[in-house]
């Protein structure tokens, strides 16, 4: 069996970096114009996780919101909790 690879955490600034050129390399727009503070906001609440900024990329990619995104993503939580919880 294989051993996962630990992934560390970027800091804010390579977090902003990350999105920005995740952005770039799709040219999508929203993302490119987004201030520098607003993507190290988004990425403190993703604990600065490239994986989780990547899934957070391709959710905006989707169209969604910040706030959408967010919100899936407590619901996923909240999810999970309630599962751990019945078992």
């Amino acid at each position: 069996m294989e051993s996962p690879i630990p992934i560390p955490a970027f800091d804010n600034k390579e977090s902003a970096h990350y999105l920005r050129k995740l952005a770039l390399s799709k040219n999508y727009q929203p993302l490119i114009e987004e201030s520098e503070e607003d993507l190290k906001k988004h990425a403190k609440r993703l604990q600065n996780n490239p994986l989780m900024l990547r899934w957070f990329f391709e959710n905006r990619l989707q169209g969604l919101e910040p706030s959408q995104i967010f919100r899936k993503s407590e619901d996923l939580e909240l999810s999970a909790t309630f599962k751990k919880q019945l078992s």
